[in-house]
């Protein structure tokens, strides 16, 4: 099979980020030619990284993981900052409500796990704060 048609059905099943299809290509195929077809592929529209990064957001963010956790994935594919930012954005994402549902949902009661929870899932401190203080008002309105 050839370097592209591989290539091609590789993107054909999902998204892989630039370097993840040139690791995964290379193992197989050797490196001649490599970056020239993945080079065309890009530049085809075929290969895009920040679809790649829309899409790895879009789970992510589903799952529950926050910002901070989605970002540090992302910068282990190689993709660049700035389109992280830019597809973070993009997404229009309200991480206080993804926050709050995944607190609840795995966590009554108890703050201090509901907080470690949130750290785990990469959630930005102030997210964090704020979830807490709703939690607590939502407490406090159950106990009157």
């Amino acid at each position: 099979m050839s370097l592209r048609l591989a290539a091609m059905d590789c993107l054909a099943r999902r998204e892989y980020s630039y370097h993840e299809l040139y690791q995964k290509l290379s193992k197989k195929q050797g490196q001649e030619n490599l970056m020239s077809v993945l080079e065309s592929l890009k530049n085809e529209g075929l290969q895009s990284d920040y679809r790649y990064a829309s899409m790895r957001v879009k789970v992510r963010s589903q799952a529950g993981y926050g910002p901070r956790f989605i970002r540090s994935e992302l910068t282990a594919h190689h993709i660049d900052q700035d389109q992280i930012e830019k597809v973070l954005s993009d997404q229009h994402i309200d991480w206080n409500d993804l926050a709050y549902q995944a607190a609840v949902k795995k966590y009554r009661g108890d703050l201090s796990k509901i907080k470690q929870f949130l750290i785990r899932k990469g959630h930005e401190y102030d997210t964090i704060q704020c979830v807490l203080k709703e939690l607590e008002k939502g407490a406090d309105h159950r106990d009157s």
